[in-house]
């Protein structure tokens, strides 16, 4: 009878170990297609503002702001998706 309780035990264990597994690498998988809209994003918003800082040499400071915002975040995000 006791064997039989621990078999049960160790079915179910080894069931939701098995689930939260699944929802790890569902949830890994996400957060790597998110990094990667996220690096095209910052990739198109600095190609945007070096269009725009050149078309308007006065509001260089603001968008140079901008475009190290940008590039930081690019570079912190980079390390996780390889």
């Amino acid at each position: 009878m006791a064997a039989t309780n621990l078999e049960n035990q160790l079915h179910s264990a080894q069931k939701n170990l098995l689930f939260l597994q699944r929802e790890h690498a569902s949830t890994l998988k996400g957060l790597h297609a998110e990094i990667r809209r996220l690096q095209q994003h910052c990739t198109d918003l600095t190609y945007e503002l070096t269009l725009k800082s050149s078309d308007q040499p006065g509001k260089n400071f603001l968008r140079k702001r901008e475009w190290w915002y940008y590039f930081w975040l690019w570079h912190m995000l980079v390390p996780f998706v390889h």
